[in-house]
């Protein structure tokens, strides 16, 4: 919470990814039903203190997210894998870069 208080101090536009997000932004069973996980709670509402801020939050699992979070995005989006040449073509870019890094150390 500080680093985004500093942050938004400057005023700036400020881009935040939540990668693997369904570990903190739960579900979780309270009184034999399901609620937002008292984390998922805490941070929807600091989300909405940061207007220049753009949050990503990614998950493998949405159903594991909770409500809190859902409902303050307007913006879903499903991205399926790579086909096989897909990625096998961005895997040799990156080891061509790799190696290249290597190389010049």
């Amino acid at each position: 919470r500080s680093k985004f208080k500093e942050i938004k101090k400057e005023g700036k536009p400020c881009v935040i990814i939540f990668d693997e997000a369904d570990a903190f932004a739960k579900k979780h069973i309270k009184d034999n039903e399901m609620d937002d996980h008292p984390v998922t709670k805490s941070i929807g509402s600091d989300i909405e203190q940061y207007k220049n801020f753009l949050f990503i939050f990614t998950t493998n699992n949405i159903r594991r997210i909770g409500k809190t979070i859902k409902n303050k995005y307007s913006i879903k989006m499903k991205i399926p894998l790579p086909d096989e040449k897909t990625l096998a073509s961005a895997i040799e870019y990156y080891v061509k870069i790799w190696i290249q890094k290597s190389v010049q150390n």
